[in-house]
């Protein structure tokens, strides 16, 4: 958790995310699409694109929760 701290923004409205450069990647390396992603880690399909395409950034839980169904650290998805 400590590695998200250092790459945290603040939303504006109380909220804190987290950019998730290195998402695409870490999810092409598990050959799953993203559709397969979302429903393995209980998020939105439109979340993931958001995601990748670095429209949004992921708060910590949902972070986790992908780091978890892609079986990687969550460092690789904060990192390019």
């Amino acid at each position: 958790m400590n590695k998200i701290k250092n790459k945290v923004v603040d939303l504006g409205h109380g909220g804190r995310s987290v950019p998730l450069p290195g998402l695409r990647a870490a999810r092409q390396r598990s050959a799953l699409t993203q559709r397969e992603l979302s429903e393995l880690a209980g998020v939105g399909k439109g979340t993931v694109f958001e995601l990748e395409v670095g429209r949004r950034g992921a708060y910590p839980r949902t972070v986790r929760r992908l780091a978890e169904a892609l079986e990687t650290e969550i460092s690789n998805l904060v990192k390019e």
